[in-house]
């Protein structure tokens, strides 16, 4: 039966009903009515103008099993003391490191659904406007992991994330719901870490949130899928008064990629940073939109984003910087820079601005250019091989954005990370040649 239905049918058949409470009944329920009102998102829709979903319309989804096809958790430098392992959206206990650290708990959403419904349900319920792979996930989430700091934790460990895809010939799906509860004074760094895999896949995460008073997150994701992957990722992020979000999003494989920040500034003195980079080749899509929405007066938010694209690839940028009424002595910076190797390469830029208040400091910049010619000549004529000089040149600009990272390790890691993609990129292009 699964075989005959295809896309959004197929996807919407997948919503089971809830045996759980039945306020999580009630959830899945909502969610499941409001996507099948607005359906997948087309090109008409404005949020969705540059990014086509018809790679999720003609496969037959099927949900997955236990996970068992799986290879093995590669250890990079970033491998941490904490890890958390899921294998399609699931988590994995006996592949996890989880010692016990003061102040920090880490649990799997299934097991919390199940055994302690209650202690989730003022926390997955979420303002939601018009964010249909947001009400998707809501239909379909099964597990994630759930991170909860208690007052004033430190937590100086860096915990790490990896998401694995099994490998199975059929199209699998699969919609994670995460959960991060910052309480007031704590703080944590989080690397998500999303694995290759090498089949069919979607995976449709989401992430939520809440930073109470004084609260400092880092959350850093690396997303290097496999070439017939779609991977769509919704987060949405509250800040109370004084709190920090810092975000950096590596995008380095994929064929559709689209990451959706949402934050609220709504205490006073909360700051933001939501930063990226990509490498794009072939026909690689990467879609980055971002809505910052300033509530609360003295508050700051700052955005930066380079990509490199070559072949057929295309980028997306869409930034938006709301400023509610009254919300006074703001700073929101945003700015979007693409390296075009390609003619074929296409970057779509759409930033916004809408302020409703008088006392703010509001910027936005987006450019987008081809390889510095004076600069490759200048390397070559001092006798740097051209194909060096421009993977030199890539790895300065990208390099660039992760200078954003404020986590040493990590920003170290992720250069590093590119700078092997670079030399893979670059080996297979001296054997095309």
């Amino acid at each position: 039966m699964q075989q005959d239905i295809q896309g959004e049918a197929a996807l919407v058949a997948l919503a089971a009903p809830d045996q759980g409470a039945p306020w999580l009944t009630d959830l899945r329920a909502q969610g499941l009515e409001r996507f099948r009102a607005a359906g997948l998102p087309t090109v008409r829709v404005e949020a969705w103008k540059y990014t086509n979903l018809n790679p999720l319309r003609h496969d037959a989804w099927q949900a997955p099993g236990e996970g068992t096809n799986v290879r093995g958790v590669r250890d990079t430098e970033l491998s941490a003391d904490l890890r958390v392992v899921l294998v399609n959206g699931r988590l994995r206990p006996e592949l996890c490191r989880l010692p016990r650290v003061a102040g920090l708990k880490i649990d799997s959403l299934a097991r919390l659904l199940a055994e302690a419904p209650d202690e989730l349900a003022a926390l997955l319920p979420a303002d939601n406007d018009d964010l249909p792979m947001f009400d998707l996930n809501t239909a379909l989430m099964a597990d994630g992991y759930v991170l909860r700091l208690e007052e004033n934790a430190k937590i100086d460990a860096l915990i790490e994330i990896v998401s694995l895809a099994e490998d199975n010939e059929v199209p699998l799906t699969y919609h994670p719901r995460h959960l991060i509860v910052a309480a007031p004074g704590s703080s944590v760094t989080v690397i998500e870490r999303h694995v290759e895999g090498r089949h069919r896949y979607f995976v449709n995460g989401a992430t939520q949130m809440v930073l109470q008073a004084g609260a400092n997150v880092r959350h850093y994701r690396t997303v290097e899928e496999g070439a017939n992957a779609v991977h769509t990722h919704t987060m949405l992020a509250h800040l109370a008064e004084d709190a920090s979000l810092e975000c950096f999003n590596l995008v380095l494989g994929g064929r559709l990629t689209r990451s959706e920040a949402h934050v609220a500034l709504s205490g006073r003195g909360a700051r933001v940073a939501l930063n990226g980079a990509y490498g794009l080749a072939g026909r690689e899509h990467c879609d980055n939109t971002t809505v910052v929405n300033h509530i609360a007066g003295e508050t700051s938010s700052r955005q930066v984003f380079k990509g490199v694209l070559d072949g057929k690839s295309r980028a997306v940028y869409q930034g938006r910087i709301a400023v509610r009424p009254d919300a006074q002595k703001i700073d929101g910076h945003q700015l979007s820079k693409a390296m075009l190797l390609s003619d074929e390469a296409e970057i779509d830029t759409k930033p916004e601005l809408e302020i409703l208040a008088d006392d703010v400091k509001c910027s936005h910049g987006a450019t987008a250019g081809e390889l510095d010619k004076d600069a490759l000549f200048y390397m070559r004529a001092r006798g740097i091989p051209e194909a060096e000089a421009r993977a030199m040149l890539i790895h300065a600009f990208l390099a660039d954005a992760v200078e954003e990272v404020s986590h040493d390790a990590v920003r170290t890691a992720l250069a590093n990370r590119i700078e092997e993609w670079l030399a893979t990129k670059t080996s297979a292009e001296g054997a095309a040649q």
